[in-house]
């Protein structure tokens, strides 16, 4: 018992001798897989869907920040899913811009372009549209980091909203587990997602 004891205490040092992602929260590279489900097929296809039932998604994401000042950054975001017939895809391009690190707290926000896809067979849906990202970057003790966010696109003369919180445990000042949710809206559709994945700084 002696033994599990010391363990459990010399865990959360250890991680916070070696992790501290906050130095370096917009230079990163992450990857990974998701699952989840979309109701409302017919918003992106017609009505010849109206009566789809809930689907279930399985996929993959990626997503590139680097910094170009110590305020301003770029992020690329990519998230696929599919049934196997159906076909969902979401790129995001945004210039960022965020705060000083303050007592744990990172905000940020970031203007860009989001393209959305879904396809089906022979019928396509491919819109560009003007994006928005806010959020924040907490990290509570250093190796531990939870990312809230927005991100709004005015698609096809409709609002997208998309809600989302990643969370990180980071082994060392390169490397996390990522594990987080998402839900995103489109006219009367909704689509939700979970994912796990790594991340790595530079």
């Amino acid at each position: 018992m002696k033994k599990i004891s010391k363990i459990i205490i010399a865990l959360p040092i250890m991680f916070s001798s070696f992790a501290h992602a906050e130095q370096n929260y917009f230079n990163s590279f992450s990857f990974g897989l998701q699952g989840g489900q979309n109701e409302g097929l017919d918003q992106y296809l017609g009505s010849k869907f109206s009566e789809k039932e809930e689907q279930d998604l399985v996929g993959a994401y990626a997503s590139l920040s680097f910094s170009l000042t110590n305020n301003v950054f770029v992020e690329t975001e990519f998230s696929g899913m599919s049934t196997g017939k159906t076909q969902f895809r979401d790129h995001y391009a945004g210039l960022g811009f965020n705060s000083n690190y303050v007592n744990g707290v990172v905000p940020f926000l970031s203007v860009g372009v989001n393209r959305i896809d879904a396809e089906r067979r022979e019928l396509e849906f491919s819109e560009y549209a003007p994006s928005a990202h806010v959020g924040f970057k907490y990290t509570p003790i250093s190796f531990l980091t939870f990312t809230p966010s927005y991100r709004y696109s005015y698609v096809d003369k409709n609002t997208m909203n998309k809600y989302s919180l990643m969370g990180e445990i980071n082994f060392t000042d390169f490397f996390a587990i990522e594990l987080g949710a998402s839900y995103k809206t489109y006219k009367e559709s909704e689509q939700w997602s979970g994912v796990t994945g790594l991340k790595f700084y530079f």
